[in-house]
């Protein structure tokens, strides 16, 4: 469903100030409000989920399933790193494929309603299996560290993993700009000039460290701004 182009966002008054364009600012609440929507749904689809899992007890048949094959390798009594693995995985995938057309619907088609999207199907495509990589990857690490600390420290697991969480949130803080976004835009160097210049002055005087300055080209595949 094809709709008109929303007019541009500000112009110029007879004042010389800019004002903002009332139907333009209609369009961009109905946006916020729909995917606000679209969000309570997702997180309604995975409350559900897990309340099915826990309820049918599908978590415990999944484990008795794969224990034969898996459960084998226990480095830590308690703590089967390929079978808690292997679990994760599966109902990750589940949950992804349950997910999948809400996904689809809030990234890329209704940005594409609104021409907030200027990306290709195959483009959100392949961007939603590098996400879901990643995703998969950090929730690999996050239960296998659950279930080592419930072997080894089962009384204060939970501080030992706040800490943890702490510290892998301010890794990939460092990690995003340099390694996790490139994944999903394409940097270029910013060219010398002044703009540049002020930008390393600016971090210089709040005492951090950097390793250079880049321009996120994301005009390629979104006009959101």
């Amino acid at each position: 469903m094809s709709e008109t182009p929303a007019p541009p966002i500000s112009g110029a008054t007879s004042t010389g100030t800019a004002a903002l364009d009332p139907q333009r600012q209609v369009r961009a609440k109905a946006y916020a409000r729909l995917r606000r929507l679209l969000s309570l749904v997702d997180l309604a689809i995975g409350a559900a989920f897990a309340i099915v899992v826990l309820a049918a007890g599908l978590h415990l048949r999944l484990r008795d399933a794969l224990a034969p094959a898996l459960g084998g390798w226990m480095p830590l009594a308690n703590w089967s790193p390929l079978l808690v693995g292997a679990t994760a995985w599966c109902f990750a995938l589940v949950l992804g494929l349950l997910s999948f057309p809400l996904s689809l619907y809030s990234g890329f088609v209704l940005p594409h309603r609104f021409q907030l999207s200027r990306q290709s199907l195959g483009g959100w495509l392949l961007d939603a299996v590098k996400g879901s990589a990643l995703n998969l990857v950090i929730l690999t690490i996050l239960v296998e560290l659950l279930y080592l600390l419930l072997a080894v420290q089962p009384l204060t697991w939970w501080l030992w993993l706040a800490g943890v969480l702490l510290l892998l949130n301010v890794v990939l803080a460092n990690l995003a700009p340099i390694v996790i976004l490139p994944l999903f835009f394409k940097q270029t160097p910013l060219a010398e000039g002044e703009l540049k210049d002020r930008l390393l002055r600016m971090a210089e005087r709040a005492h951090t460290r950097v390793r250079g300055v880049f321009v996120m080209q994301m005009s390629r595949k979104t006009s959101e701004g």
